[in-house]
């Protein structure tokens, strides 16, 4: 716990997604004062190969689901991350039981952009408005095969959500 005037550092590539929605990078542990204050309920790790025990013991101290989505990547020539995973990690996102919850890739850059860019197409948002994000957050490391995932993604608001998915 913080004392008053602690300085609290938030995980690299924070942001608010939207209301009880938050992305970030891997939360290191120096952050764990900051994630106190956001009263999450749900962790979803979309690059669980990198979950370190430290991670998880915060969570089971504090009471925090991790949900463990393996979504991939998007590679040149034909690599895409897997949609499914995605469609369950999204929906487990969205559902209100969840919240608050943050999900995050260890840098916080490509899986966690692309997902964001996913739930932003649910959310209406235009194309453009979409990819203008991603690239805030990217760091010119983005290519043209995460544009075009985000672009053919689709969802439908009947998916369950997950508890877990290990490809």
């Amino acid at each position: 716990m913080t004392k008053k005037g602690d300085l609290i550092t938030t995980p690299l590539r924070f942001s608010m997604v939207s209301e009880g929605i938050f992305r970030s990078s891997y939360p290191a542990p120096v952050t764990y004062p900051f994630l106190e204050t956001l009263h999450l309920r749900t962790l979803v790790c979309l690059q669980p190969e990198d979950l370190r025990k430290e991670l998880r013991d915060y969570c089971e101290e504090k009471g925090i689901e991790i949900v463990e989505a393996m979504v991939g990547i998007n590679q040149e020539p034909f690599l895409f991350m897997n949609d499914v995973v995605v469609r369950g990690a999204i929906a487990k996102v969205l559902d209100p039981a969840s919240h608050p919850v943050m999900f995050f890739c260890s840098n916080g850059r490509l899986r966690t952009s692309c997902v964001t860019g996913c739930i932003r197409k649910v959310n209406k948002w235009c194309l453009t408005s979409i990819l203008a994000e991603f690239d805030q957050f990217v760091d010119d490391e983005g290519g043209v095969m995460d544009y075009r995932f985000i672009e053919a993604f689709r969802y439908v608001i009947q998916s369950k959500p997950i508890t877990s998915v290990q490809i």
